[in-house]
C-alpha cells in the first residue's frame, strides 16, 4: 500500500468512526471514491509542495534584500508553510517493499527499476 492509500485508508477509518460504522482494513482503488480521495491526496500534496517551493524562494529574496529583523518577521510567519521534499528513491523502495512478493534478487531489481522510472528516473553507473 503506497503511502498515499494509507493516508486515504486512515481519513476513510476516521469518518467511519466518526459515523459508528465498521473499521475498514484494506483500501479498495477499484472503488470511484477511493480512488478519487487518493487523487485529492496526490492533489493536496502537490500543491503543499508547490506553496512550500514559493515560500522558499520569497525567504531567499528577503535574505538577500532585506534587514536582519525584516528576515526575523517574514522567516516567522513562513516558515510552517515549507515541506520536504519527499526522496524519490524512498518512496519507489516503499513502493516495492509494500507492494506484492518479488520471486528472487532480479525480480526484486526489476520493480525498484520500474518504480524509479514510474517516477522519471534512472539509473545510470559510472565508470571507474
Amino acid at each position: 500500500m503506497t503511502e498515499t492509500e494509507q493516508k486515504a485508508l486512515a481519513l476513510l477509518n476516521e469518518v467511519a468512526k466518526e459515523m459508528g460504522l465498521v473499521q475498514l482494513r484494506i483500501l479498495d482503488t477499484d472503488l470511484p471514491g477511493e480512488r478519487a480521495l487518493c487523487r485529492a491526496i496526490e492533489q493536496h500534496e502537490a500543491f503543499r509542495q508547490e506553496v512550500s517551493d514559493a515560500v522558499k524562494d520569497t525567504k531567499f529574496m528577503v535574505e538577500t534584500h532585506c534587514d536582519t529583523e525584516a528576515l526575523v518577521l517574514v522567516s516567522n510567519r513562513l516558515n510552517r508553510f515549507i515541506t520536504a521534499k519527499p526522496d524519490p528513491l524512498v518512496e519507489a523502495i516503499d513502493e516495492v517493499d509494500t507492494g506484492p512478493i518479488w520471486d528472487g534478487t532480479q525480480d526484486y531489481a526489476n520493480k525498484i527499476r520500474a518504480a524509479i522510472e514510474k517516477r522519471g528516473g534512472k539509473i545510470v553507473w559510472g565508470e571507474g
